[in-house]
């Protein structure tokens, strides 16, 4: 490589903060930090992290000092994520202050590092059997890829040239052959880690389609991921020929890998990558059975749910998607299983109360008027396929509760009265407005409420029913929560003909809250 594209603070002698260069006193300043307030924690680490990365200092003498502040970042910073900080009594604005903050402290660190790189690079120091310029590569790498798991569990966008970046090492350490060498005399690991595993291991992350997961199983995925990252492979492009759909990254790009469904005319660079998952797929789905090599005491349920769910979203983002269409529609919305029943109950009342707010006219003081107008909500369409919606302009507060898994239903009233269309959370994502977007999976055919009783319910369970679509092929289906669904179990719903008995059968649609299953019976 005669360029390393990578982005570090200028350093001069007059950094303008006191900067700690002594290993004992600085960590005996950051014990002191007031971790209890993190607002106060994460500003006072960025001003310490900005003064340090713009002092001259020898490269041995600057990874001995970032080595105590990324131990530090694991202690403190790991214990804020999006579940913590929701717990906070601030307002959503600061708490999105907050997070932002802490994805820049980990791209702060990674600076650093950034700093030796760049200089032993400009110096042609060589790369094999250089153990100070390969942990310095390895801890960047780790510090973007925490910095993106950070950003997928926030529901934000990837900080700009982070991908690059993430590239730009990849490929430095590719050219000089040493992606399997291992990294010696970084604590905290059993065995020596490999530049190629990590960058492998965040790949896989970012093929899941990190924005359709919820947080906390993003971080599952993130830890279970390292498991199978040998068993990727990442290959040059260049003289193959492919016919068949592939994964490919642009090492010259700052953006995520992309589903090529025509390879064959996509024009090859020194630059292009595939990379080929269907191996770890398969590892992972032994691993669930208990037959891998990287088998281990961890319970067999647990081993299960955790590899069937990372499987099933590694193997949607082959899958081809359907087209959009830009809609630009305005709509309302309405969030929550009970918040639904209601809705679809009172009609007649929903429709007024959207008239009366699109053309300001009745007025209503209904309790019941109020309970159902409290939970409609404005929002806007911005592209749709047959399937689906994307929607976003939500009141922030709503936006904010609502979580992917979750049950809506949009609204669209008409002089005939209104469609409902229920729908479950599959993705959300705040740009960089402070805006939250959905993605909605829309479930065929009009919901009717309806009340459950099955064998695992004590009493009855709220959910909905579907009509069948013989033009689609569909059965009638219901929705109910996860927990109560077992394909063949027997219950009785509620209709408007009486009580009806029927059996569970197979599951159409699901999510980690609820499931959309056929029904059979009278």
């Amino acid at each position: 490589m005669d360029t390393l594209l990578l982005t570090t603070p200028t350093q001069h002698t007059n950094a303008g903060s006191p900067v700690e260069l002594s290993p004992k006193r600085l960590q005996h300043w950051i014990a002191s930090l007031p971790t209890m307030d993190v607002q106060e924690t994460v500003s006072q680490l960025e001003q310490a992290l900005v003064a340090f990365n713009s002092t001259p200092l020898s490269d041995a003498e600057r990874l001995r000092l970032l080595e105590i502040y990324f131990a530090a970042y694991e202690d403190i910073l790991a214990g804020y994520d999006e579940v913590r900080l929701n717990m906070l009594p601030v307002a959503a604005e600061k708490r999105r202050a907050i997070a932002q903050a802490i994805m820049q402290l980990y791209l702060d660190l990674a600076a650093g590092y950034k700093i030796i790189i760049k200089d032993q690079f400009e110096r042609r120091q060589r790369l094999r059997r250089n153990p100070l310029l390969l942990a310095c590569i390895y801890r960047a790498i780790e510090l973007i890829s925490l910095t993106m798991l950070y950003a997928f569990r926030a529901h934000r966008d990837v900080p700009p040239l982070c991908y690059l970046e993430l590239y730009q090492l990849y490929s430095y350490a590719e050219e000089n052959g040493v992606l399997e060498s291992p990294v010696k005399n970084l604590p905290g690991y059993q065995s020596a880690p490999q530049i190629g595993n990590l960058f492998k291991q965040i790949m896989l992350l970012v093929l899941t389609d990190p924005y359709h997961i919820n947080p906390i199983e993003l971080y599952e995925y993130y830890v279970l991921a390292e498991r199978f990252a040998t068993t990727c492979e990442i290959l040059p492009l260049e003289g193959k020929t492919l016919n068949s759909p592939v994964q490919l990254i642009d090492l010259a790009s700052d953006k995520p890998p992309v589903f090529s469904k025509n390879p064959a005319a996509v024009k090859h660079t020194p630059f292009l990558r595939q990379i080929n998952i269907s191996s770890a797929v398969e590892e992972m789905k032994l691993w669930s059975d208990g037959q891998s090599k990287h088998d281990t005491s961890l319970a067999k349920e647990q081993k299960k749910r955790l590899t069937t769910s990372l499987v099933m979203h590694l193997s949607n983002n082959l899958r081809r998607r359907e087209p959009r269409h830009n809609a630009h529609q305005d709509i309302h919305l309405i969030a929550g299983i009970q918040n639904i029943l209601y809705a679809c109950e009172k009609t007649e009342l929903l429709k007024k109360i959207i008239a009366r707010e699109t053309h300001a006219g009745i007025e209503v003081h209904d309790i019941e008027d109020e309970q159902l107008e409290s939970s409609t909500h404005s929002c806007r369409v911005l592209n749709e396929s047959n399937s689906g919606r994307r929607i976003s302009n939500l009141p922030a507060a709503v936006a904010e509760d609502m979580m992917i898994g979750n049950v809506v239903a949009l609204l669209d009233a008409s002089r005939n009265g209104i469609t409902i269309m229920a729908g479950l959370v599959r993705w959300k994502k705040e740009d960089q407005h402070g805006q939250f977007h959905f993605g909605i999976e829309i479930i065929p055919g009009q919901p009717a409420a309806t009340a459950i009783q099955t064998e695992a319910s004590e009493q009855a369970i709220g959910g909905l029913v579907f009509p069948p679509i013989a033009v689609l092929k569909l059965a009638r289906r219901i929705l109910l929560p996860q927990k109560y669904y077992r394909d063949g179990t027997r219950l009785n719903y509620k209709s408007t003909t009486g009580i009806i008995r029927a059996t569970l059968g197979e599951s159409v649609m699901h999510s980690p809250a609820y499931v959309v299953a056929t029904i059979t019976g009278k």
